[in-house]
């Protein structure tokens, strides 16, 4: 179960890293309410 939770976070993690260097604001919104993190 943990191995899920870890890989999910790591998962989050590396998503936020790569829209922050990718779209900064234009897909913000989008990202934030589209991820499955729960940001």
């Amino acid at each position: 179960m943990w191995r899920l939770r870890r890989a999910a976070v790591a998962c989050c993690t590396l998503t936020v890293e790569w829209s922050r260097s990718k779209w900064i604001s234009k897909n913000i919104k989008n990202h934030l309410t589209g991820t499955g993190c729960g940001l």
